[in-house]
């Protein structure tokens, strides 16, 4: 009989944004585990949100009664109550009970898929712990991929007393940064380990086929970002860099919604907004330079805690790398560089432009960090 795993997660399964737990999941499906993927529910409140396709796509998601793909079960709980950014539906009475309000109820929809009784509970959202005391499970995960305390979304205090009641009742807390690493020990769980992020190397290295349609118009030098535009996203940086690099060419694969707020128009900006996963690693691959512009001097205490996946995306396609500098990508000792003003940025970029890279060793230290090691890892130390 096949084992069982349930992923209480931040996002949802069809998410363009496929960030660890995405790929830890699909480690587990190539693994022949049964695998029921929940994410964080939507509301009616959502119908308000910006973000107008996403939203369209959970509620689809939910009306369906899941994405069924044997051995994948994935689904989006609906509720009437759901936590938010809002100052009401950020207190813990929310995030504890919102299941509760949920239609239809979202225990009985997972019991009623199989999943009463699992191996393994995975959580990594702090709006799901009510899984510990709702279904059975053989062991349990919870999984720190940031400091939730950088996220303007939740309430700190709260956040806080909900990680440390997941904590004190999982097997093991693992975390994905190293400069975690005092923040989980103050937690006091049972026990603990270092998961780094990984990469899926197959699905990027191998993932070129023909020019982007976009790319047509859009001639060398390329450099590109690819991941969450958001508060810690440099948008300084970007107009700096456009206006002294007019010969560079900018694009940005993400949520546009603040991109386009904040950045201006340039004849060398493409903010293309997002792509679907299987198409990204094609985009790199025509690239020549990939960046990870963070703001890291105005919000420190999220960016710090970032082992960022599109580090090691960028290394799977062989694509040299320039980094804001912060001290988990200093931990990492990875062949990225790293710059620390905006003057800095704009000489790295032009030298790594015009240097003669080792592709080998970006896509060798890609290949060394593959999702299935991490697979394993937890594997051997849960000893499922």
């Amino acid at each position: 009989m096949a084992r069982k795993v349930l992923f209480a997660a931040n996002n949802f399964w069809t998410s363009p944004f496929q960030v660890g737990t995405h790929e830890l999941a699909k480690q587990f499906l190539k693994n022949n585990w049964e695998v029921a993927y929940i994410s964080d529910p939507v509301s009616p409140l959502h119908l308000f949100s910006k973000d107008k396709n996403q939203i369209k796509e959970r509620f689809k998601i939910w009306k369906i009664g899941g994405i069924k793909s044997t051995p994948l079960w994935a689904y989006v709980p609906f509720s009437i109550l759901s936590p938010a950014n809002l100052p009401i539906l950020k207190q813990k009475f929310i995030f504890n009970n919102w299941y509760k309000f949920s239609i239809p109820n979202c225990i009985t929809k997972v019991k009623n898929e199989g999943f009463e009784s699992v191996d393994l509970l995975y959580i990594d959202s702090v709006y799901q712990s009510f899984w510990l005391k709702e279904i059975k499970y053989k062991k349990t995960i919870f999984r720190i991929a940031d400091d939730n305390l950088g996220f303007s979304r939740y309430k700190k205090d709260t956040v806080s007393e909900i990680e440390n009641e997941i904590s004190s009742k999982v097997d093991y807390v693992v975390y994905s940064a190293e400069t975690l690493s005092e923040k989980i020990k103050n937690l006091n769980p049972n026990s603990y380990f270092y998961l780094p992020n990984g990469v899926d190397y197959t699905h990027f290295a191998n993932g070129k086929s023909k020019l982007p349609t976009e790319f047509e118009s859009i001639p060398e030098p390329r450099v590109i970002y690819l991941g969450a535009i958001e508060k810690w996203f440099d948008f300084d940086l970007i107009n700096f860099a456009c206006e002294r690099l007019p010969k560079y060419n900018f694009i940005l694969i993400g949520n546009p919604t603040l991109a386009r707020e904040k950045l201006f128009k340039r004849p060398n900006l493409f903010i293309l907004g997002t792509r679907p996963y299987k198409d990204i690693p094609n985009y790199l691959h025509y690239s020549n330079i990939g960046i990870i512009p963070f703001d890291r001097i105005n919000n420190k205490i999220l960016v710090d805690s970032i082992n960022p996946l599109k580090l090691l995306q960028y290394f799977a396609c062989g694509l040299p790398t320039l980094s804001a500098r912060w001290k988990q990508l200093e931990i990492m000792n990875s062949p990225v560089e790293m710059y620390n003003t905006h003057e800095q940025f704009i000489k790295k970029l032009e030298d790594l432009y015009n240097s003669n890279i080792d592709i080998n060793k970006l896509k060798s230290f890609a290949q060394q960090n593959d999702w299935s090691n991490r697979y394993n890892e937890i594997i051997k130390n849960l000893g499922l």
